[in-house]
């Protein structure tokens, strides 16, 4: 039974970018769950349990996490300001947004411009 992404790059008005993730199957269209994620910035991996928030805080290299209800949607929020400042202090441009759903693992990899802190060749 082949898996499905639906992934989707939002621009938000408090200056954090959200990252959208659902996961379904192609037999009966149903959405599944998604057991665990992680996004990876270059050698940070940050973890994210099912339903919630995570805002990268790169200064302080810590997780703030709050609950998010949203089914099994996993949200992302980025702050493109400190991730900005993070790829600049690396030299990292690429983003990866590992997924764990049936027992296996998917990674998808996009970029983030460091000059505007806008997403490049971001899949959908």
């Amino acid at each position: 039974e082949d898996i499905y992404f639906a992934i989707e790059g939002k621009e938000a008005d408090h200056d954090e970018h959200y990252i959208w993730l659902l996961a379904y199957t192609s037999s009966k269209n149903r959405e599944i769950d998604i057991l665990k994620s992680s996004l990876i910035v270059g050698e940070t991996k940050i973890e994210n349990r099912i339903n919630e928030k995570i805002t990268l805080d790169t200064k302080t290299d810590t997780e703030n996490i709050t609950r998010n209800p949203l089914g099994s949607m996993n949200i992302f929020t980025i702050d493109p300001a400190t991730t900005k400042q993070f790829l600049d202090e690396t030299g990292e441009r690429k983003l990866i947004l590992s997924v764990l759903v049936y027992g296996k693992e998917f990674s998808i990899t996009f970029e983030l411009d460091v000059k505007t802190g806008k997403y490049i060749d971001f899949p959908t």
